[in-house]
């Protein structure tokens, strides 16, 4: 029995007919959407779709059978969690905390589940040690429903709270070192790292009780067959399977070691709230638990045909000005079309840094707790995105209660390495009508006279 014909939309929003000649639109989907025909005239297909609401005939023109790149940047309250869809397979960087990225996932492959088959994620990525980056992984990990190629850390040990809060004490358990550099400053920097699952589980029993969980049922389902293994992320490691060539490019920009005594290192980050100098020179600027984990985040550039996005996890401030330290030759590196704003929309940015990246499009991954975004953190990313329409997408604020159920800030982006579209749901809508408010990136404004201005 041969496969059915898949087919992907192929317009920002591809348009759904009744009939093999009507022009009475049934639904309307994203650029992207997975379509299965089971009909066909000289000029359109009938499809069906697997979770985009009513099937309907296509025009031929609209649609193409080449696997386009779908990325989901999820609400899981505060937190990050991203899905990527790609010709190469299936990716996901954070899963926030709790249930909402796994509940997610869940529905998005809901007929694969019931066909009883497994989806295999290729690349399970943790940016870095924080609750609300990797908690939410876990019930993935737990589901038989799913297997996993490899997890990819940045290497750094979460330890317990009174570990963390006590300097002297990380100092005295080689947790923690200093160096004195030129000058008479003090340089700190991290000891122990951690990288396959040999490493992991030597230092598991230091951990701190969450990181531990996560890396307990990391190893259960690698034990069961299901997790390959695990491996470390720094500046050009290679993603494996996602390297040059077609399909989806994954480039790691961060973290960058710094050579201190004779070995590559973390440097430590301290706190911008606590210094005095505005541009401190690395390293040597003091020491800040949280702000060293959140500020070695992976960070990765994602490109596909004539697109690029760039993930940064929670970078802050001394982070930012580190990476454009280290890597002002790579500068074109950060420019990018699509960015999600570093640590949620918090005020610890660098407009420097976002000068750099200068993105056509914006998206803030954030929740309930922690004040994020921060007003100046919304305003510095529309001023210093590109163009004169820069878009900002933000997983709260496009939740909103409708009249019948909670519409969640899903923030839908497609590409089929020509054109990029981003969307996001709409509050109401009526049935059959348009559900989702989508625009192609760059965004020239929705009306003619802003258009063509530009143009």
């Amino acid at each position: 029995m041969s496969s059915p014909k898949i087919v992907y939309g192929n317009r920002p929003e591809t348009i759904l007919y009744k009939g093999p000649r009507s022009r009475t639109r049934t639904n309307h989907v994203l650029l992207g959407t997975y379509l299965r025909v089971v009909a066909e005239t000289s000029s359109r297909y009938q499809v069906v779709t697997r979770s985009a609401g009513r099937g309907g005939w296509v025009e031929r023109q609209d649609v193409s059978d080449a696997i386009p790149l779908r990325m989901f940047f999820v609400d899981v309250g505060q937190g990050d969690g991203a899905l990527i869809e790609c010709p190469q397979g299936v990716i996901v960087v954070d899963g926030g905390r709790g249930s909402a990225f796994h509940s997610f996932l869940r529905h998005r492959y809901r007929a694969i589940f019931d066909e009883g088959k497994q989806v295999h994620i290729k690349a399970m990525i943790v940016s870095h040690p924080d609750y609300d980056h990797y908690n939410g992984l876990q019930p993935i990990l737990r589901d038989n429903d799913f297997t996993v190629g490899q997890i990819y850390h940045n290497g750094l040990m979460r330890y317990p709270e009174e570990i963390e809060d006590d300097e002297d004490r990380m100092v005295q358990k080689d947790y923690l070192s200093s160096v004195m550099m030129d000058g008479g400053a003090e340089a700190f920097f991290l000891t122990e790292t951690i990288d396959d699952f040999d490493s992991i589980l030597k230092h598991m029993a230091r951990m701190s009780p969450g990181f531990r969980s996560f890396w307990s049922d990391a190893n259960k389902a690698r034990k069961e067959g299901r997790l390959q293994g695990a491996a470390r992320l720094w500046h050009d490691a290679e993603v494996e399977g996602f390297g040059t060539g077609e399909g989806l490019r994954l480039k790691v920009l961060g973290p960058v070691l710094t050579a201190l005594g004779g070995a590559e290192h973390f440097i430590a980050f301290g706190d911008p709230t606590y210094r005095t100098d505005e541009r401190p020179s690395y390293p040597g600027h003091g020491y800040s638990h949280s702000h060293t984990r959140n500020g070695h985040s992976i960070v990765l550039r994602l490109e596909f045909g004539n697109h690029s996005i760039l993930l940064g996890g929670d970078l802050n401030i001394p982070a930012q000005q580190h990476l454009m330290d280290e890597l002002e030759a790579d500068r074109s590196q950060f420019r990018v079309d699509v960015a999600k704003a570093c640590h949620h929309g918090s005020a610890d940015f660098s407009p420097e840094f976002l000068q750099w990246v200068e993105a056509q499009a914006s998206v803030i991954s954030s929740g309930e707790s922690y004040d994020h975004p921060t007003p100046d953190a919304v305003g510095a990313l529309a001023r210093h995105g590109r163009g004169s329409h820069p878009l900002l997408f933000s997983t709260e604020l496009a939740r909103a209660s409708g009249s019948r159920r909670i519409h969640y800030g899903l923030i839908n982006l497609r590409s089929n390495g020509e054109t990029l579209t981003m969307a996001q749901m709409k509050e109401e809508h009526r049935r059959g009508a348009d559900v989702w408010d989508s625009y192609t990136v760059p965004w020239h404004g929705k009306f003619w006279y802003e258009r063509s201005r530009e143009e």
